[in-house]
């Protein structure tokens, strides 16, 4: 489902094919948008870019709308088209806006697949290209939410900028020029600044404190966009934190374990194991889900990295000295 922020302009992707299956290009489209407060926008063919799937080549059967949101809540579209002669009524589709939820993982992986292969001599030759990645997808995300959800890797977004404005409106977006505008924490770089549809020179602009988009040209942000063109005020720009070596390498070692268990092989990842009775002689196995709620995960090497990670970006106690403060000793 596609989330947005109010302000970012939504892609709504229509497909079309015939009675036999085969795609094909609708002679008309109307695609009608139903916005939260129930008010509608409709989208005629006219004002949609149509391109080729490719499974029919020349036949433009992708038809996309671009539609400016403006409102937070839940946003419906209805595609009916005109195919062959008939009326060809799609299934309503829905995105949201302004809801966005907490990130559900990395915005990169945090190994590759060399650097599993690379800490075990197993034999993963029956594991395919897509179970490769979703092995290296989940090794990445556990270790993600373990650590706090700190290190995830470079991401890149392309937004308007009127949500980053103190001065915004139903139409219309400003800026306070004494501002600069906050793009979120750890910004690494922002590039294609657009102001009034026009894109800046890069030396126009930085980035400071790691947070905020500021001009270097000694000009001002506008005061006044007009929201309704999602071209006129936006950038791209590239935020997170990167993977540390140690990091990379645990997740390395997670990812081959799980492998393991995916082939059969004897792995280190903890079975829920209890107790355990041999030879008359009972022993108890720590429960692998409690490890998972101490936020360990039975290998430990990585269990190692991850305690290690964790204290070490922990704050640090202060020591206070008396004599170094000025103070004396009443007696």
């Amino acid at each position: 489902m596609q989330t947005l922020d109010v302000g970012e302009v939504a892609q709504i992707v229509t497909q079309w094919w015939n009675d036999d299956g085969d795609a094909a290009e609708p002679s008309a489209i109307t695609l009608t948008i139903t916005k939260p407060d129930g008010s509608t926008v409709t989208v005629l063919k006219a004002a949609m870019t149509g391109s080729a799937s490719g499974s029919v080549p020349g036949t433009l059967d992708v038809w996309t709308a671009l539609q400016l949101v403006d409102a937070s809540g839940v946003w419906r579209y209805t595609p009916v088209g005109i195919v062959d002669g008939a009326t060809v009524t799609q299934v309503e589709q829905v995105f949201l806006v302004g809801v966005q939820s907490a990130p559900t993982g990395p915005c990169a992986p945090w190994c590759t697949w060399e650097d599993v292969e690379g800490c075990t001599n197993s034999d993963f030759s029956g594991i395919d290209s897509a179970q490769r990645e979703s092995i290296i997808d989940t090794a990445s995300g556990i270790l993600w939410d373990l650590t706090d959800r700190v290190y995830s890797g470079l991401c890149v977004t392309t937004r308007s900028l009127c949500s980053a404005c103190l001065l915004c409106g139903p139409s219309r977006c400003g800026c306070d020029p004494a501002h600069g505008l906050y793009l979120g924490e750890n910004v690494a770089a922002a590039w294609d600044v657009v102001v009034d549809g026009e894109t800046l020179e890069p030396t126009s602009y930085t980035i400071v404190g790691g947070t905020t988009l500021a001009r270097t040209d000694d000009l001002s942000w506008p005061r006044g966009i007009d929201v309704t063109d999602p071209t006129a005020f936006r950038a791209t720009w590239a935020f997170g934190r990167l993977v540390p070596e140690g990091g990379k390498r645990a997740a390395a070692l997670f990812a081959a374990e799980i492998a393991k268990s995916c082939v059969g092989i004897a792995c280190q990842l903890p079975q829920r194991v209890s107790q355990v009775t041999r030879e008359g002689v009972s022993y108890t196995i720590l429960d692998s889900m409690q490890m998972v709620a101490d936020g360990r995960t039975g290998i430990a090497l990585v269990d190692l990295w991850v305690v290690a990670d964790k204290q070490g970006r922990r704050p640090r106690p202060r020591m206070f000295s008396p004599g170094a403060h000025g103070t004396r000793r009443v007696l």
